[in-house]
């Protein structure tokens, strides 16, 4: 008999339409896979997700694994969605024991278990550990009570949660992840960065937990506590398992890759004679040439960069700690060493006026990364930015929590600005950015040196940037 099931419930239809641009592998899962199997739990992963099964079909599937214990993610935008499947798979089987995990619960833990019943247990944090000790308390009938890092409400109603167990801290103890479990063919990079490499020749690298950094619209340093690192060499190996496997692009899904110069440096010599494709995210004030030159000569072809807002003033305020004039001088440098470049900004930040917002837009197009992916600022539980909103009395007392969304305008206001003019000027930002002439002959030409992506270009381009909106 199977130990225990996670699920990754299918998101992406609802949230973002069947064509979605890109899918990517819930890596976290397949980190919990592997931990606990590697204790002797048995585990399979059910990617609702990725196989575009709708509700119906996902509570079939369930029932058709010979397990008692089921184990579910969700961050904000999809609690809604994961804790309806909870109540149907509870309707169909009221026996299965529901393990709940992930960012927004671990955030909202009491009001998440009252507000889904079906929910037996909440799994806070980082979650290796917490789900091995609690799925073998379960089988072995302990007392639950006594096990680290959960939350539950009692029999009589009473919410009940257990002190805070430690932390991993040597990730390279983590097995690599349990990737074998998913339906791998089915993946693909955005179009941003899509070389043509799919599925099983494309995969998702995560080299560190936490960051440094207390953006008040963030909530990475809270939920991971402590920046840990896997070592180089440990990287290296997973990234020479997965081309074993046949992976030939890689993308490091870290929020900073680039946190430690010398790891980073090192990371670059040792990945270059593997001769893969790779692209990452990074922070303007981590990059500088060495860097980037390093990055580009071992592979690297793209990064993605959170300058944010064009208002040195908002950069202070959401503590960003950045300046213009650093984003400056970092794209100056991603250019010379032609390396392609998309940059996130943010509009409606709770300081943000016309003139900030304008400032945004204008330093998007000064800037001209190679791609510019606008979000409405959304106020996400574990954030600072969202205590701001209670404090303001700016969240409705029913959350909808599909509305928390960067792209939907509906909950985000500011002192000036309300949710209507909000979304007129994200909409402003991207017609501005994208329907400049010097950015469609820039893309010609990446067409013209890329032609396998002509098809798909415009089509996904429309979908993710919502130029027809």
């Amino acid at each position: 008999m199977l130990d225990v099931l996670l699920i990754n419930p299918n998101y992406v239809n609802k949230l973002y339409g069947e064509n979605t641009v890109s899918l990517c592998p819930p890596l976290g899962l397949c980190y919990l896979a592997s931990y606990i199997k590697s204790k002797g739990i048995s585990v399979e992963i059910l990617e609702a997700n990725a196989l575009g099964l709708n509700e119906n079909e996902t509570v079939e599937k369930i029932m058709g694994f010979k397990t008692k214990i089921i184990g579910i993610t969700a961050v904000t935008s999809t609690a809604n969605i994961a804790f309806q499947l909870c109540e149907k798979i509870k309707e169909k089987d009221p026996s299965k024991i529901i393990i709940f995990g992930g960012v927004h619960i671990s955030f909202l833990i009491e009001d998440s278990l009252r507000e889904c019943p079906s929910i037996d247990y909440a799994v806070i944090g980082e979650g290796e550990k917490i789900l091995y000790n609690l799925i073998k308390g379960i089988k072995n009938r302990e007392n639950i009570q006594k096990i680290e890092g959960i939350a539950f409400i009692d029999k009589k109603g009473k919410f009940i949660q257990t002190p805070r167990g430690d932390l991993i801290k040597n990730l390279d103890e983590i097995p690599f992840p349990a990737r074998k479990l998913l339906p791998l063919q089915l993946y693909r990079p955005g179009v941003e960065f899509d070389l043509g490499f799919k599925g099983k020749e494309y995969a998702e690298i995560i080299t560190s937990r936490g960051c440094p950094n207390k953006c008040t619209f963030c909530s990475s340093t809270y939920f991971w506590k402590m920046i840990r690192m896997r070592s180089v060499g440990n990287i290296i190996d997973e990234i020479k398992e997965l081309k074993e496997e046949g992976v030939k692009h890689i993308t490091f899904v870290d929020d900073t890759i680039s946190l430690s110069k010398n790891f980073i440096l090192e990371l670059c010599k040792k990945i270059a004679p593997l001769n893969l494709k790779w692209d990452c995210y990074a922070r303007v004030s981590s990059l500088d040439e060495e860097i980037i030159e390093s990055m580009k000569k071992s592979g690297c072809f793209a990064i993605r960069i959170g300058f944010e807002s064009g208002s040195d003033e908002i950069l202070k305020k959401i503590k960003k700690n950045t300046t213009t004039a650093q984003g400056r001088k970092v794209m100056k440098y991603l250019k010379k060493h032609d390396m392609r470049t998309l940059g996130f900004f943010m509009i409606g930040f709770p300081d943000d006026t016309i003139k900030t917002i304008n400032e945004t837009i204008n330093f998007s197009i000064e800037l001209d990364p190679t791609f510019a992916a606008f979000a409405i600022t959304t106020p996400f539980p574990g954030t600072e930015m969202f205590e701001y909103y209670l404090k303001k009395g700016w969240l409705p007392k029913k959350m909808n929590w599909e509305k928390m969304s960067t792209h939907d305008s509906e909950l985000t206001i500011t002192e000036t600005l309300n949710p209507k003019e909000i979304l007129t000027y994200y909409k402003k930002a991207k017609k501005k950015f994208y329907l400049r002439p010097e950015h469609w002959a820039k893309i010609f030409f990446y067409l013209i040196r890329h032609p396998k992506n002509l098809i798909t270009y415009a089509f996904r381009l429309s979908r993710k940037f919502g130029l027809g909106n």
